[in-house]
């Protein structure tokens, strides 16, 4: 018989697929609770996970994206939305 004998995976380098818990989502939305003009690079400094699974977190998982050089949610919740309405209303 030819070929691989075992069947299990190898380990691997890189960051651990773990970097995208529960608990790193939390971590990434409270730091940008307290500032939204932060750096994809500082939040993952700061949580301690790469700024690959830190973008996946702000655009997949929490629904972000970048606007004007801060982290806005994607689409807006009802409040900000009749907000919108009224302030083009007033134009």
């Amino acid at each position: 018989m030819s070929g691989w004998e075992e069947t299990d995976d190898a380990r691997r380098s890189g960051a651990p697929t773990s970097a995208m818990d529960i608990h790193h989502m939390e971590q990434v939305k409270s730091v940008l609770e307290h500032t939204h003009s932060i750096t994809r690079m500082a939040v993952a400094a700061e949580v301690g996970i790469s700024t690959t699974n830190v973008y996946c977190i702000l655009t997949s998982s929490l629904g972000r994206r970048k606007v004007c050089a801060k982290w806005i949610p994607h689409v807006l919740n009802d409040n900000q939305t009749a907000m919108h309405v009224l302030a083009t209303a007033r134009l």
